[in-house]
Parts: C-alpha cells; sequence; structure tokens
C-alpha cells in the first residue's frame, strides 16, 4: 500500500531530522500520519486526508502533504483539496508532492472559489458557515450560499456570498468594515423641582392677582356706591332740595369703599413688586444685571435678566 510505504518514509524523515525539531511536535505528526494511515484503511478517505494535513502542519514534510493530497482526491473534498494545494504553492518540494500536487489541482481548481477576508480592524474573528477560519489563510469555498460572519469585540458584520457558476476559479474579495462605536449620549442631568424662593415668587405672585381681583371688586362698589349717593340727590348744594336723612351713612359707606380699594391697590402692588424681586434677585437660576447711564439729557437705568 502506497501509504504504508509512506509511513515508512515518514518515519524515516522525522528520524533523521529529529535533532532539529521539537520532540513533542514530531511525536503528534508520527501519531497523526498513524491515524490518517489507519483512518484511510477503514475508507474514511476525508479522515484520512484532515489527519494527515494535521501531521504536515505540525512537521511539514513532503510525504505527510502528499498523502494529504491524494486522500483529498479519494475522498473528493474540493475546499480541503485546494487548501492543501495552496499549502504545496508555498513549498519547495520533491516530485512526488509536486506530482499529488497537481492531480488535486486538476481535479478542485474548477470547484471551487478562493475568498480573501479583508477585516479593516484589529482583532477580526471570521468564520465562513460556522466554520471557524483563518482570514490570513488561503480560503475555498464552493458553489452555492455561504455566509461570511467576522466579529470584533461586540461588534459583528454578516455578509452573504452566493458563489454562481461564473465564480468558479476566481477569488472574491470580501471588505469588511465594522460599523464605529458611538459613545453613549450623556445622561440628562435630573430635573430639579421649584426651590424654596421660587415657591415664594409664585405664592407671592398668586396672592398680588387675588390682591388685584379684590381691587376691581371694591372699585366697582365704590363706583355703585358713590352713583347711589347721587341718584338720593345727596350732593345738592344749598338751596336746592333738603338731602335725605341717610346721606350722611350713604357718605361714609362710599368713603369706606373707596379707602378698602386704594389699600387693596397698595397691597397688590407691593406683593407684584415683592414676586418680582424674589424671582430675579433671590431664584439663583436667574442672573440680573443692572446698570445706570447719565448723559446731558438725562439719566437711566437698565435692567438685564439672564435665564439658563
Amino acid at each position: 500500500m502506497k501509504r504504508a510505504l509512506l509511513a515508512g518514509a515518514l518515519a524515516s524523515l522525522l528520524a533523521a531530522t529529529a535533532v532539529r525539531a521539537d520532540d513533542r511536535a514530531i511525536g503528534e505528526a508520527r501519531a497523526a500520519y498513524d491515524r490518517g494511515v489507519e483512518l484511510h484503511r477503514k475508507g474514511d478517505h476525508r479522515g484520512a486526508a484532515t489527519a494527515f494535513a494535521r501531521a504536515d502542519e505540525l512537521f511539514p514534510s513532503d510525504p505527510a502533504l502528499e498523502a494529504a493530497l491524494d486522500a483529498s482526491v479519494d475522498a473528493d473534498d474540493p475546499v480541503l483539496g485546494m487548501t492543501l494545494v495552496a499549502r504545496a504553492d508555498t513549498r519547495f518540494m520533491d516530485g512526488r508532492a509536486f506530482r499529488a500536487r497537481d492531480r488535486a489541482h486538476e481535479r478542485f481548481s474548477s470547484r471551487v472559489a478562493r475568498v480573501t477576508i479583508a477585516c479593516a480592524e484589529a482583532p477580526c474573528a471570521t468564520s465562513i458557515d460556522g466554520r471557524a477560519v483563518d482570514p490570513r489563510a488561503a480560503l475555498f469555498v464552493t458553489g452555492g450560499s455561504h455566509v461570511i460572519v467576522a466579529r470584533s469585540g461586540a461588534r459583528e458584520v454578516r455578509r452573504p456570498l452566493d458563489v454562481g457558476a461564473a465564480s468558479l476559479g476566481g477569488v472574491l474579495a470580501i471588505d469588511v468594515r465594522f460599523p464605529a462605536i458611538t459613545p453613549p449620549a450623556p445622561p440628562a442631568p435630573p430635573r430639579e423641582g421649584p426651590g424654596p424662593w421660587r415657591i415664594a415668587a409664585l405664592a407671592t405672585g398668586g396672592v398680588a392677582v387675588l390682591t388685584a381681583g379684590g381691587v376691581v371688586v371694591s372699585g366697582l362698589d365704590a363706583s355703585v356706591k358713590h352713583d347711589r349717593f347721587l341718584e338720593a340727590g345727596c350732593a345738592t348744594g344749598p338751596g336746592g332740595v333738603a338731602p335725605p336723612s341717610d346721606c350722611g351713612d350713604r357718605a361714609g359707606a362710599g368713603r369706606s369703599a373707596q379707602v378698602r380699594t386704594n389699600v387693596l391697590l397698595g397691597a397688590a402692588i407691593g406683593l407684584a413688586l415683592a414676586a418680582v424681586g424674589i424671582e430675579l434677585f433671590l431664584v439663583p437660576t436667574r442672573a440680573v444685571r443692572v446698570t445706570g447711564a447719565a448723559t446731558p439729557q438725562g439719566a437711566g437705568v437698565a435692567l438685564a435678566v439672564t435665564t439658563p
């Protein structure tokens, strides 16, 4: 059997070069090669090709790569076969290995497309159809629909790839660009309720409005009393008809209404001024600037209020 002979060739090669390689790598390569021979005997050509390829990866050797190429042809695995062809193209090999490379290339080159993946950022973990791949390695896909996934940190890009008959035997370049990371917006500052001075200003303004309403009502009452005083003839001068006996009471009620109206008006003005003063000078969210200027034509005062 050819691969049995190759196993002996590999063993001889490993023994001859043991002084140049790591003993552990040599042992693992020999074990992988022996596993490939056993799988080939059982008819598992794909498993044998994978084992031979692993042996060559651990300890590059022409017999291991030749066995892997031939097993990939027996398994009719175009992706693995062309992957091994690409590996062989980077090496100096003997004639037997080159002929195995040519057989695999002739069998598979028109049945796959080579894929190159260029990631704009690193690290970049990529996979094809769920199989992790190294974007720097030679990658091949058969015809049909595939999905390429690239991840960088928490970002992920999924690229569907449809390989038609026209693409087989060619090269498909995939350029992966991850979306920019947008920093989260800063949280909005908590809304503060009205401070005590704002409440005082609002309360004072509310009382001023109510007091102004009282001024209107009281003023109307005083006006009515004045009109009734006149209608009763209480304003008749000397020599006229004698005024009614209740004119004194009417006059007193009118004066009381007028005094009450004046008091309410003064209170409303005072409360309004107090509310404005509290809002302008005591509420901390406002800035007030008072400026004065004197000119030959007179003096003036300017009040500027700045709100946040």
